[in-house]
C-alpha cells in the first residue's frame, strides 16, 4: 500500500496593481484651471475698466434738401416774409394756403384752416384777434362766426419780366435747428427785355434766360453774380418738422457781372 501523498494548496503570487493613469492626469488638469481661474480673477479685479468712446454723429442737410425745406417760404406774396416775421406779414402769408370764401365784403378764412396753415409754417397758433397786416390789409377776427374777415387785399399776378432768382449759399446747423443762407433776387428774363413786357433799364448782363430757371441754371446764375443780395432764415423744430422761426437781409455789395 503506497503512503499517501499531500496535495499542496496553490500559492498565490501577488500581483501588482497599475496606478490609474488617466485619473491623474485628469486631476492634474483641474488643479491648473483652478490656479488659472484664480489668477484671472485677481486679474480682472486689479484691471480698469476700459472707457466706451462715443462719436456724436451730426446730422448734415444738403442744399437740395434744405431748397426742399425752404421752398413753402418762397411763395408769391405782395407781403412777404422776406420783410421780417410781423403777425401781419404771417396771418397773410399764411392765406396763400388756404382757400378763402368770397364775400363782398373781403375773403373769409375759418380759424382752423388759417390755423393750420400758420401752425405748419410757423410752428405756433394764430391768435384769435384782428390784425393789421399792412398796405391797408386788415384781418378782422370775428368771434361768432371763428373766422378771419380779409379786407383790403390788391392781389396782383406775377411779372413773367421778372424771374424770382433762388439759390442756397450755405446751410449751417444749430442748436435748435438749422439756418439757411439763399440769395434771391429778382432778376429781369433776357426774352423780355427790349419789349413791351421788358423792365425799364434792365440790362442784358444782369438777366436770365428762360431755360436757365431751373434749379441748376439758378445756381450758376448766382455764382457768376456774387453780389446777390442773400437773406438767413432760422428754423427750429416742431412735431419732428423745421418751422421757420427768423428771417433777416444780409448786408451785401452791389450786384457784379
Amino acid at each position: 500500500m503506497q503512503p499517501q501523498q499531500s496535495i499542496a494548496a496553490p500559492v498565490e503570487v501577488p500581483v501588482e496593481k497599475k496606478k490609474g493613469g488617466s485619473s491623474a492626469i485628469i486631476m492634474a488638469c483641474l488643479g491648473i484651471l483652478a490656479v488659472a481661474g484664480i489668477g484671472f480673477g485677481v486679474y480682472g479685479f486689479m484691471k480698469k475698466p476700459e472707457t466706451k468712446v462715443e462719436t456724436k454723429v451730426e446730422t448734415v442737410v444738403s442744399k437740395e434738401a434744405a431748397a426742399s425745406i425752404l421752398k413753402p417760404y418762397l411763395g408769391f406774396s405782395p407781403i412777404s416774409i422776406m420783410d421780417g416775421l410781423s403777425a401781419g406779414n404771417k396771418i397773410h402769408y399764411a392765406s396763400i394756403f388756404v382757400n378763402g370764401i368770397f364775400d363782398p365784403e373781403g375773403d373769409i378764412y375759418y380759424y382752423k384752416s388759417l390755423d393750420n396753415s400758420y401752425f405748419d409754417l410757423f410752428g405756433e397758433h394764430l391768435e384769435k384777434t384782428t390784425v393789421v397786416a399792412g398796405q391797408g390789409v386788415t384781418f378782422t377776427y370775428n368771434p361768432d362766426r371763428d373766422w378771419f374777415l380779409e379786407t383790403g387785399a390788391a392781389w396782383g399776378s406775377p411779372n413773367p419780366a421778372y424771374e424770382k432768382v433762388t439759390s442756397i449759399k450755405e446751410v449751417n446747423l444749430t442748436d435748435d435747428g438749422l439756418s439757411i443762407v439763399f440769395y434771391q433776387d429778382s432778376v429781369p428774363v433776357c426774352e423780355y427785355i427790349g419789349t413791351d413786357m421788358g423792365a425799364n433799364g434792365a440790362s442784358e448782363e444782369y438777366c436770365i434766360s428762360n431755360e436757365k430757371l431751373g434749379m441748376a441754371g439758378m445756381n450758376e446764375f448766382a455764382e457768376n453774380h456774387e453780389g446777390m443780395p442773400t437773406y438767413t432764415f432760422t428754423f427750429g423744430v416742431k412735431d419732428d418738422r423745421y418751422v421757420l422761426v427768423d428771417t433777416e437781409k444780409n448786408e451785401t455789395d452791389e450786384v457784379t457781372e
